[in-house]
């Protein structure tokens, strides 16, 4: 492999350069427009090289990986980025997007094969299949259950007046036929669709002499009837389906791990965009991950419920305005032993569920979403959203900075490891996920307060180098600072710990 690396990448270093050669050497006879086009060409077959070379690293996986790397350090083409096995492997590796279980719009990604007489199931609830199924084909099904009735309907007439000798008497004026004014099987199928519908143009009408035409004529106002009630109570129920209440109910991007009274904190916000808002509204968290049991079983999809505050009703949320939830990350917490290194690499994804009646209908509605480890912010808080109105003596909600977090001096050991060093009486403080130290505090390099044991909340920071046990308090017990002075501090903080979503960007790709 190491080989085949060396001879792709050389070869491709060759075709780069021959290729440039040959332009610079046929453009002076050339003129400007062929000398696009000419350039234009090379570059397509430089780019199915490369795609080609693309195609067997998916193939070959780490080997072809390393051995590219190899290649790359000894052809000499790129020493100043690549300078060691381990740092080239990390450059080159390519980052494996997990496929989550819930999309972030809420749609559930699992899909269901194999089921038997799965078709003979949805049939039998054809009720809740029709509720499930897009407009398109609800409203193609419904105009096929009515030309199917009426074309149903028209050929029983058909054969009543057929057998009555009414066809044969057309031009017949003493016979007195079943249906009146119908000549064939356009007129009986108009006369079909008149009578299903009580539109009754006037001309055709059933007489008395064939008591089975008055029987079918008596079935087929009971079928339209219950045809017209079906599909009303179908387009009603799709109307008010709580899943379309679920469109304005949103929840962050991105969750963050921060501290909150001294206990690392797992955090998301969810909002309701609607004046009318949800009653006996509650979140629940789980996590779903790989585990093993004692016994060796594995469980790939194993769920852990994650407290959200049930014994306490913090659960139940009053969603006037954005909210942020919060998981104490605890012994019982399925985060407990999740570090900031170690998070990066885990392979877990959190799922939060919001339900709640809907006020107007009193259907219960259900919103989803999920956060995979790439999309929680070790260290970081949220925006707040709210402002006083001084004129008007009300509060105003900023939905532009719902999804806005900021970086906080946060400890990037475990809530584990940070029990342990609380037990030991160590000073965890002295190292935080950001790489400063204690010594090396500067109040203008970050968004939060460090106030030592013994001082009050002043905007000024005790000096930490006067305390003996200095600790780490939650800026949500201090008075905030201005904005104006946070966001200076921002400024100073190393730019891919900000993370700013804008509400025009919430939709994703699903990708």
């Amino acid at each position: 492999m190491r080989i085949f690396g060396l001879i792709s990448v050389n070869a491709l270093s060759s075709t780069c350069l021959l290729g440039g050669y040959f332009l610079l050497k046929l453009g002076k006879n050339q003129t400007s427009f062929q000398l696009l086009e000419n350039s234009f060409r090379y570059l397509s077959t430089v780019f199915y090289y490369f795609t080609s070379l693309m195609k067997l690293r998916k193939k070959h996986d780490q080997s072809f990986l390393a051995s590219f790397a190899d290649s790359f350090r000894s052809f000499g083409a790129i020493p100043f980025v690549i300078s060691s096995n381990d740092v080239s492997r990390r450059l080159l590796q390519k980052k494996v997007k997990r496929s989550r279980l819930v999309k972030k719009n809420g749609e559930v990604n699992v899909t269901r094969n194999n089921v038997p007489k799965l078709e003979r199931q949805y049939i039998r609830d054809l009720f809740t299949t029709l509720l499930d199924v897009k407009w398109r084909y609800s409203l193609v099904l419904f105009s096929g259950f009515f030309v199917i009735s009426w074309i149903f309907f028209a050929v029983i007439y058909y054969v009543i007046c057929w057998l009555h000798g009414d066809l044969q008497h057309n031009s017949d004026e003493h016979w007195t036929p079943c249906i009146t004014n119908v000549f064939d099987f356009t007129s009986i199928f108009l006369f079909s669709v008149e009578s299903q519908h009580t539109i009754g143009f006037g001309k055709r009408y059933i007489t008395t002499n064939c008591s089975s035409a008055i029987t079918v004529l008596c079935a087929q106002s009971i079928y339209g009837l219950l045809i017209q009630s079906f599909i009303a109570g179908i387009v009603f129920a799709k109307l008010a389906r709580p899943k379309n209440r679920a469109e304005t109910l949103i929840f962050s991007k991105y969750a963050c791990i921060s501290l909150r009274n001294g206990q690392l904190c797992f955090l998301f916000r969810v909002g309701d965009m609607r004046d009318t808002h949800l009653v006996e509204a509650h979140v629940r968290l789980q996590i779903i991950r790989k585990t093993v049991t004692e016994e060796g079983e594995i469980l790939p999809l194993d769920q852990h419920e994650m407290d959200v505050g049930f014994d306490r009703g913090l659960d139940r949320v009053f969603l006037v305005w954005p909210m942020t939830i919060c998981h104490v990350i605890d012994y019982r917490s399925p985060l407990y032993e999740y570090s900031a290194e170690s998070l990066a690499s885990a392979q877990f994804e959190v799922v939060a569920i919001l339900e709640g009646i809907v006020e107007s209908t009193g259907m219960t509605a259900q919103a989803l979403t999920s956060y995979l480890p790439s999309e929680i912010n070790w260290g970081h808080r949220f925006e707040k959203l709210f402002t006083y109105q001084k004129v008007n003596g009300g509060y105003q909600v900023d939905w532009s900075l719902f999804h806005n977090t900021y970086a906080v001096r946060t400890p990037h050991y475990s809530a584990k490891k940070l029990e342990e060093l609380k037990v030991t009486n160590v000073n965890f403080t002295s190292q935080y996920y950001d790489g400063t130290s204690d010594d090396g505090f500067d109040s203008e390099t970050h968004s939060s307060f460090h106030v030592p044991s013994g001082c009050s909340g002043e905007t000024t920071p005790c000096s930490p180098k006067n305390q003996d046990s200095p600790k780490f308090l939650d800026s949500n017990i201090l008075s905030p600072p201005p904005p104006q002075f946070r966001s200076n501090k921002i400024n100073h903080v190393e730019v891919p710990e900000i993370v700013v979503v804008n509400m025009s960007n919430q939709e994703e790709d699903e990708q």
